[in-house]
């Protein structure tokens, strides 16, 4: 670990300059380096303009004790300046903003938050409210929307039905955007009402547009535990290494402990034996043994062998791996250690 730190921090110029000059600081209180090959190793590890500009230090001025002042000095005066090059850029690149009469209201504020995160990169924040009207006066809205916006529109006197009618114009003004959006915008504008929240949330659930484009709410790709303690459901499964060899995999549900055995057969007797000795004998009889539907566990002597250890058995659907997937999962990990194991000689009978 500690022959980490004698490398330093990678210098990149498509990140901020000040961030890499942080790293730096944080890596000469952990390095083992010697302050006066600090300043060397950083020269070495830079790259283009940068390790061109350190280059022209000369080695002796490196190789001392104030040696990385030297150099961050050097590089201070091409990318510290640079850097406000790119943050005045950015502040510019976001105050001309216009909306051109061919965008839409959606992609208009899409851009203009895509330039006003540009500039928040560089410490340029404003308050909401500002930023609230900067959309609205470089939106290009017709007089009357843009009185609309600016003054609190809604207010108490007005009906519900009214107040609908009014913060619907506005929804649509604004390209279909969202309640949270609309209800900062309005409540820049001064506006207190406490009915605009409720009605914004109906308009949203009510518009065609909204619902249709609106993005499903993720699905939990999770099902219920099939297990609560340990050996209580136990999940086995038949993969094939090569031919004419498979492997038992077999899995606690609760804990994840597995164990398996080489078998040379899908017969149900040798698949009885092998679960016996490989996890009857250890752990003792599971409450429950899951399995697909395969012939080599949905047999007599499966069943009967379950029966006389008082098991429940379990199967899976057909063609449906998926539903007993920590075991797939597990299948996947295992053949890969095997394969490599046999890849170097090791024979699979001693296993």
């Amino acid at each position: 670990m500690v022959s980490n730190y004698r490398v330093p921090p990678k210098f990149d110029e498509a990140r901020p300059y000040e961030c890499w000059k942080n790293e730096v600081s944080i890596w000469r209180l952990v390095t083992e380096l010697d302050k006066t090959k600090q300043a060397l190793a950083v020269a070495l590890g830079l790259e283009g303009r940068a390790r061109e500009t350190a280059l022209e230090i000369s080695v002796v001025d490196l190789n001392k004790d104030d040696g990385m002042e030297t150099l961050l000095a050097k590089l201070d005066a091409v990318f510290l300046i640079e850097e406000k090059d790119r943050a005045y850029e950015a502040y510019s690149h976001f105050d001309s903003i216009t909306k051109g009469s061919a965008l839409s209201m959606a992609d208009y504020i899409i851009d203009f938050e895509q330039r006003y995160n540009r500039m928040k990169k560089y410490n340029m924040t404003l308050p909401d409210a500002v930023l609230a009207f900067k959309l609205l006066d470089t939106a290009c809205l017709e007089e009357k929307s843009r009185q609309l916006a600016l003054t609190a529109f809604v207010t108490g006197e007005m009906s519900t039905k009214e107040k609908r009618k009014v913060l619907l114009k506005l929804h649509k003004q604004f390209g279909h955007a969202s309640a949270e959006r609309l209800q900062k915008l309005i409540q820049s504008s001064g506006n207190t009402d406490q009915d605009c929240p409720i009605i914004l949330q109906e308009i949203i659930r009510d518009c065609e547009i909204c619902q249709r484009y609106s993005r499903s709410k993720p699905k939990p790709a999770v099902g219920l535990p099939l297990a609560s303690q340990y050996n209580e459901t136990v999940a086995l499964d038949l993969h094939e290494l090569e031919p004419g060899v498979w492997y038992l995999h077999i899995i606690d549900h609760f804990t994840r402990f597995s164990s398996g055995n080489i078998v040379r057969t899908k017969k149900p007797s040798e698949i009885v034996n092998s679960f016996i000795h490989s996890w009857i004998s250890v752990h003792g009889a599971p409450k429950r043994i899951y399995t697909d539907n395969g012939g080599e566990f949905n047999n007599a002597e499966i069943r009967d062998m379950a029966e006389n250890f008082n098991i429940e058995t379990k199967t899976s659907a057909g063609y449906s791996p998926w539903s007993n997937g920590l075991l797939e999962r597990h299948n996947m990990t295992l053949t890969e250690i095997l394969l490599k194991m046999t890849s170097f000689g090791q024979d699979l009978s001693s296993l």
